[in-house]
């Protein structure tokens, strides 16, 4: 194995970037592109097949005129047993040859706020970047990328309510931007803590999420508020539902239908459905790593009833799961 898949297994391995089967990582060789398979997971990269080679042209020649996820789709169909990432537009759209897209919680933490663009530039000043507002993965997002191209060759995209995209033209070189643009924006907040408490058993079919990172919700009341009231980024909404349920007490579950993946009880803990796969777990760690990251001040802007719906009735959404599902059986 090479620098990249090493590279690609770093990043999978680190919770703050990488959670489950999201984010992706994509090296150009002249008209081909290495890119993670959809539903892969990047901390498997030096141990299971991860990627998927793209013919570069043809998806470019694609996403220079005029598409939509139908074409994209197509573009990306292939016979083999892996499908190349729902989001290899953001790759192909790149003019440079190494790029790797997080979603960070660091970045996530900035990218969720409505002043987010002003924030981010006192953050990532003498950068080559750009924010784009959310759009939703496939055609979306490709061509607000690709707007975002025409005015430039910026190696670092902030993606509204998404994550992060760093480029650059060796994976060293990659590494490097990385690291720097996650030093960049590193929390200013005091790490939070949950506190201990005695927890009941848990209602049936459910489970305490014990030593997760977002326990410290159920003792944080402006934040959980925040979590509440509202989807902060697309995965989120993939993999656990619209929100999180915040509760009183625990039994009032069981009167829930249908019942939610996850729920937060105040000065309790967090439960999570006992079905809940490896990937929507690690979804539901997410959510404390960036809320721990984000300022309770902030003003939110959070993911509308029509994005929530997007995803989930999206094919290529609905495929990760499924994916999702069957790695669970394995």
């Amino acid at each position: 194995m090479g620098e990249f898949e090493r590279f690609s297994a770093d990043l999978g391995r680190r919770p703050d970037l990488v959670q489950g089967a999201g984010g992706n990582t994509s090296i150009k060789t002249g008209a081909t592109m290495r890119i993670k398979a959809s539903g892969a997971w990047l901390a498997d990269a030096l141990t299971k097949p991860s990627f998927v080679e793209v013919d570069l042209q043809k998806i470019q020649g694609l996403l220079a005129g005029d598409f939509d996820d139908a074409g994209l789709t197509a573009a990306l169909a292939s016979e083999a047993a892996l499908r190349p990432s729902i989001e290899t537009p953001l790759h192909a759209l790149s003019p440079f040859a190494a790029i790797a897209h997080v979603h960070s919680a660091s970045a996530i933490a900035f990218a969720v706020r409505q002043d987010a663009r002003e924030r981010l530039g006192e953050r990532l000043a003498g950068l080559d970047w750009a924010f784009i507002p959310y759009a939703r993965p496939g055609a979306p997002l490709a061509k607000a990328v690709r707007a975002a191209f025409a005015h430039g060759r910026p190696k670092v995209l902030i993606l509204g309510n998404h994550g992060l995209v760093v480029a650059e033209n060796t994976v060293s070189a990659l590494r490097a931007l990385l690291e720097e643009v996650e030093t960049r924006l590193a929390s200013d907040q005091a790490p939070p803590v949950a506190a201990r408490a005695q927890k009941p058993p848990p209602p049936a079919g459910y489970r305490w999420a014990l030593n997760s990172p977002v326990e410290f919700l159920a003792f944080d009341e402006e934040r959980l508020e925040i979590a509440a009231n509202g989807s902060l980024y697309p995965d989120h909404v993939v993999f656990l539902g619209p929100a999180i349920t915040a509760l009183r007490d625990a039994s009032s579950l069981s009167t829930m239908i249908p019942p939610p993946k996850a729920a937060i009880v105040k000065g309790a803990g967090v439960l999570a459905r006992e079905d809940l796969t490896r990937g929507a777990l690690a979804m539901l760690d997410c959510l404390g790593l960036v809320l721990a990251r984000l300022d309770p001040a902030a003003r939110i802007n959070y993911l509308s009833a029509a994005d929530e719906a997007e995803l989930l009735g999206w094919d290529a959404e609905t495929y990760r799961q499924a994916l999702d599902r069957r790695a669970a059986r394995d």
